[in-house]
């Protein structure tokens, strides 16, 4: 029913803005090859991605030179600046659209329940429905749009990385798999408690256990990270 209510035309259009962003930013990291390659004064020794770059640059009219090259740079940052912008202003039009719709169906759905099953409930767990659960959506919807805009600006810039040399492309990726496994061996599976429920004595700390018995145990116990409470 979520995927249902997500508008096609936005969630596209947020796509896409994500994907001319990241091409332009990549655009521009790429185009930091050339200009250091001209920085260094040797025109006889010039790579194949700098003799592109400044055939490129004659084809948009733009002098093959490093003033050239910062002239493109700038405009590449430039557009990059604003289609970010828009990026951020589709997200934000698409999550807002996409919960007032789930609000509507809510209200309707109200509406046009039976009576006494409304009247049965409390009113406070129908403001709970329409407020606090819908946001809850919508925070899961901001944190599953944010994780495909990432893997879609990752996909790009792995493409230019390919295209600029995929051997230290495919060295670097296969760098990140083998740490990425070394961290996931130093995992520690940990429990969540209330922070109620732990008896700080300043230099130890408390938790107490209920045995089937009816008796309580306390267990020493190590903090770690704290959030939401817990």
């Amino acid at each position: 029913q979520l995927l249902r209510s997500i508008p096609r035309g936005a969630l596209f259009g947020l796509l896409a803005l994500t994907a001319l962003a990241s091409a332009a930013e990549a655009s521009a990291v790429m185009l930091l090859v050339p200009l250091l390659d001209l920085a260094q004064n040797n025109a006889a020794a010039h790579s194949t991605a700098t003799q592109k770059a400044l055939s490129a640059l004659r084809y948009v009219g733009l002098p093959s030179s490093i003033g050239g090259l910062l002239i493109a740079f700038v405009l590449l940052v430039a557009l990059r600046s604003c289609l970010q912008y828009g990026r951020e202003v589709a997200d934000s039009v698409l999550r807002h659209r996409t919960m007032d719709t789930l609000r509507h169906r809510c209200f309707a759905a109200l509406l046009q329940a039976q009576w006494r099953w409304v009247s049965m409930g409390r009113a406070s767990d129908h403001a709970n429905l329409l407020l606090t659960e819908i946001n809850r959506v919508g925070l899961g919807l901001q944190f599953g749009l944010g994780l495909l805009v990432t893997l879609l600006s990752m996909g790009t810039y792995l493409v230019a990385a390919a295209t600029l040399s995929w051997k230290v492309t495919v060295l670097a990726l296969a760098s990140v798999c083998g740490l990425l496994l070394l961290l996931n061996g130093q995992r520690r599976e940990v429990l969540a408690v209330p922070e109620q429920a732990v008896v700080d004595e300043g230099t130890s700390r408390w938790v107490y256990i209920a045995r089937k018995e009816g008796t309580f145990v306390p267990v020493s116990v190590e903090m770690g990270a704290r959030s939401g409470g817990f």
